[in-house]
């Protein structure tokens, strides 16, 4: 069934014995409700199960998918083969099991007359045996289309999240530790900017870990990720290095996918300001389009 829109590999065994127990229940309740009658309904429901099994599973399993690889002919064939064998055993069935049973005083025609009469069983019984088999095949389709849908929304979503990991592993770990020796240098000469410094490494870690696990989120987080980013960068270059950071009009609750932007900037400091020999300059112009 991997050729086919209708796969069956993720329905039990169990699962299909009770869909058919369940056609053939509902059948008998509406005939019990509307004629008061069970025996007779039961028996004709049972008859015409055996020809609605073969002409279900032979379209599943053999029809449909030759007929998605675009092999015509032999779809064609199989279909007209099933019609026939599947109506062919319902008049049999019919003959010899029902009318057995309910009318015993009927003549019985022979097995040849049954596999010859063609027409006289595709007028008389090719509604009644496809009519099952097409609502099954519906459902299958109804159930599998919104199988796939929930398989691709998963999909997604991992794939986001592996997109947001990898995005969060870009953080130079040289920032980290460059932070962390800065912050150790401040403590042992109890610089006043050792708590602030502490405070911005804490929110940067907790907005990485913690915050941006979501799809989107607010510009604003994103700017005071960044701003803690290049406070801390600062520190590393004394008051050698400047930067211009222009986001006052811009609209802070837009919401974008989180870490958009810190590997811009992160660049900009590793590959820019690393690389100036003299007087090292960060530009950055924020706005929206």
């Amino acid at each position: 069934m991997s050729n086919s829109n209708f796969t069956l590999d993720h329905y039990t065994k169990m699962q299909h014995i009770l869909y058919w127990i369940a056609v053939v229940a509902i059948w008998v309740f509406f005939r019990l409700i509307f004629d008061g009658v069970v025996l007779e309904p039961f028996v004709n429901k049972l008859c015409y199960l055996p020809s609605q099994l073969l002409l279900t599973y032979g379209l599943l399993y053999y029809v449909i998918p030759w007929l998605s690889d675009k092999q015509y002919l032999k779809s064609s064939i199989s279909f007209l083969g099933l019609a026939y064998l599947s109506t062919t055993l319902a008049r049999f069935m019919k003959i010899y099991v029902y009318e057995t049973i309910i009318d015993e005083g009927n003549e019985k025609e022979s097995i040849i007359e049954i596999l010859t009469q063609i027409s006289h069983i595709l007028v008389q019984y090719v509604i009644w045996v496809f009519l099952i088999p097409i609502v099954t095949i519906m459902i299958l389709l109804i159930l599998n289309h919104f199988r796939d849908k929930e398989k691709i929304y998963a999909l997604q979503r991992e794939k986001k999240i592996a997109e947001l990991k990898f995005l969060k592993s870009q953080v130079h770990p040289h920032f980290l530790f460059n932070t962390l020796n800065n912050l150790y240098a401040l403590a042992i000469q109890h610089s006043p900017k050792t708590s602030d410094v502490a405070d911005k490494l804490h929110q940067i870690l907790h907005y990485l870990f913690y915050k941006c696990s979501t799809d989107s989120i607010a510009l604003n987080d994103e700017v005071t990720l960044l701003l803690n980013y290049i406070e801390l960068e600062k520190i590393r270059y004394d008051n050698e290095l400047k930067v211009r950071f222009d986001h006052q009009d811009i609209d802070k609750d837009f919401r974008i996918a989180p870490l958009m932007l810190l590997s811009l900037v992160e660049n900009a400091f590793k590959h820019g300001v690393s690389n100036a020999l003299t007087n090292p300059l960060v530009e950055i112009d924020m706005s929206i389009k």
